[in-house]
């Protein structure tokens, strides 16, 4: 892994405290909230889902914790920084090398080819080229894309330029990865595909990782779900191997009782 300065490991501290978030958004000459007081705790390791109705603030809070936007009140805490409190040169430095992101949208540079776009942010960080490039291949073999390393986006399927997203995220081998609805674009086997290579990483890296979605399939994948309604946290709950239909039934009822 690429040397960087990063905090000391705490498995007994969540991978990730939220605390009194608010956010709204200008609307005309009003504004419109986001999110109303969210406290929540994420613990590290596996895979944690945020799911909600489109409107919730699932997606509003996912950027607050990548360090895109910052929250009108409250405090965000990212393995044990809190990255609301950040100067924006801090809050870029911490991003990059601490936390990974997945897009729905891949969001690959069209004219670079996947080793290249997977070497986004060392190149950014100032790594020399040679060890960029290592780590690429490294992480491409690892995804299963080696024999794709020279090919640009447009000749890589979906679920191959999400795998190249993926190794992009884990270039410096983040505690906390961030997925904003990753199968959304993807048919059903590439979905299932990707959720295979989602639980390889965690086994081998260690990460933990938020997934937005209001798919119950994706959240069946999950270990703990966080439901959110109107800007706030309705409920929360374990998967403990529940299919698809069935937390799709909790997560509705807990959306009825926060009516």
């Amino acid at each position: 892994m690429p040397d960087t300065e990063r905090p000391t490991a705490d498995s007994a501290r969540p991978a990730v405290r939220i605390s009194g978030v608010h956010k709204s958004y200008r609307l005309g000459t009003g504004s419109v909230p986001a999110l109303r007081g969210v406290d929540l705790n994420i613990d590290p390791g596996g895979i944690t889902a945020i799911m909600g109705p489109s409107g919730s603030g699932k997606s509003t809070l996912l950027h607050l914790l990548a360090g895109l936007d910052r929250p009108d009140e409250g405090t965000i805490e990212v393995d044990g920084r809190c990255v609301s409190s950040l100067s924006e040169r801090d809050l870029t430095l911490f991003r990059r090398r601490n936390m990974g992101i997945i897009f729905q949208q891949f969001n690959l540079l069209p004219a670079l080819d996947a080793t290249d776009n997977v070497g986004l942010p060392g190149m950014l960080d100032g790594m020399p080229e040679a060890r960029v490039r290592a780590r690429s291949l490294e992480l491409l073999h690892e995804l299963g894309l080696g024999s794709r390393s020279h090919h640009r986006p447009d000749a890589l399927s979906g679920g191959e330029q999400q795998r190249v997203a993926i190794a992009r995220a884990l270039f410096f081998e983040p505690r906390v990865l961030l997925a904003d609805e990753p199968t959304g674009n993807l048919d059903s086997e590439s979905g299932a595909r990707l959720w295979e290579v989602v639980e390889r990483v965690i086994a081998r890296h260690g990460s933990t990782v938020v997934v937005v979605t209001h798919e119950p399939l994706v959240a069946a994948r999950c270990r703990h779900i966080h439901v959110l309604r109107d800007g706030i946290v309705a409920g929360s709950f374990e998967a403990n191997g529940l299919d698809a239909s069935d937390l799709a039934l909790r997560a509705a009822g807990i959306l009825r009782s926060a009516q």
